[in-house]
């Protein structure tokens, strides 16, 4: 038997989906020697797999030669399909939905959620258009769906009108690294008047990243000194959400650029808050980190992140800047709390429930 995994979120990205489906993949891989697997994606480094003999990496050249908005659709309906003809597999696994998947072949695809499709306002109408009808036609040709969450689940049944008993439920996973020492501060409050912010989910449509700006105004307002880290880089898509704050709000804030495990935990660690203003979600990874580390938690009230986050999390409305606000204080004026994992969502516990299904999808 051969079964191909698209890899092209895997080479593209590091984080996010990226860094979620990694130990899945290998777990599975792992658990089935006698079968080949096939690895089709862009270039990527494969040492997250390497001591595995039942796999090979067929790389597709990126297109980079083309312009830029045209790679993905390019990769997709072209490249990607003309690479699985070639192998002829038994089965293929996509950890995302935009590949086009034949007919012909079973499959199983991660829908990770509904934002293309709900959020109707907030994308631009040609990506909307474009990765909407990309799922529409896998979530026709793929026999099974996973998902990452309740919500999602519920959410891509009554959009796409789905059977549930096609989805089936693999959440997002999480592990501190063994030797990562989680500050001993429960119930310790810095400074009344500085709140330091730790922001991780990017600046994409739905993250509501300007919202979060505008908060800002409302706490310096109110007397508070403010200081704002996030992950990633100015230019590109912060730039674009950004272009109507204020270069005072955004002098507040501190671009970190790329971090490792160890120096993404270390910020959130560090941080008085962290704040999660997101617009839609299939899971929130970002508050299962933050309560591994014992923070302070401000996010979105979605019905994925009390899913996740129970209450833990100070929950606002994410169009509100005073609400968010709000409760960026109160978490801040909390305090740390204990630790919390929550065994669930270990990457033991996630590894297994991922093997298990995937293995009796391929009838194995």
């Amino acid at each position: 038997m051969v079964i191909v995994i698209d890899t092209k979120n895997i080479a593209l990205f590091s984080g996010g989906i990226s860094a979620f489906v990694k130990p899945l993949i290998k777990a599975w891989i792992e658990s089935q020697p006698n079968i080949s697997f096939v690895l089709i994606g862009p270039s990527m480094k494969t040492e997250w797999i390497d001591g595995l003999s039942n796999f090979e990496f067929k790389e597709v050249t990126w297109p980079t030669y083309l312009p830029r908005q045209l790679r993905h659709p390019y990769y997709d309906l072209i490249l990607f399909p003309r690479a699985v003809k070639k192998i002829k597999p038994d089965f293929i696994y996509s950890p995302y939905h935009d590949v086009k998947l034949p007919k012909n072949v079973p499959s199983v695809i991660t829908v990770h959620d509904t934002c293309i499709g709900e959020l109707r306002g907030i994308y631009p109408k040609t990506i909307r258009l474009y990765y909407d009808k990309t799922l529409r036609r896998n979530l026709k040709v793929s026999q099974n769906i996973i998902t990452v969450s309740h919500a999602s689940k519920e959410a891509i049944a009554k959009h796409y009108l789905i059977s549930e008993d096609r989805i089936h439920i693999v959440p997002n996973a999480f592990d501190l690294p063994a030797d990562f020492k989680i500050p001993k501060t429960n119930g310790v409050k810095s400074d009344y008047s500085d709140i330091k912010i730790f922001y991780a989910g990017g600046a994409e449509f739905r993250k509501n990243v300007k919202n979060l700006a505008l908060s800002l105004e409302v706490l310096e307002k109110r007397g508070y000194k403010i200081s704002l880290s996030v992950t990633g880089n100015y230019k590109g898509a912060w730039e674009r959400e950004l272009q109507s704050i204020s270069q005072s709000t955004i002098s507040k804030f501190n671009f970190l650029g790329y971090l490792s495990i160890e120096k993404l935990f270390q910020e959130y660690a560090n941080a008085d808050v962290i704040a999660y203003p997101s617009l839609c979600e299939g899971f929130g990874r970002v508050c299962l980190e933050a309560m591994a580390l014992g923070t302070p938690l401000a996010c979105s009230d979605l019905p994925v992140l009390r899913e996740v986050s129970g209450d833990y999390a100070h929950y606002f409305n994410p169009f509100d800047v005073n609400d968010i606000a709000d409760k960026i204080l109160m978490a801040k004026n909390e305090g740390r709390k204990p630790h919390t994992v929550k065994p669930e969502f270990t990457i033991k516990y996630v590894s297994t429930l991922f093997v298990n299904k995937m293995n009796n999808f391929v009838k194995i």
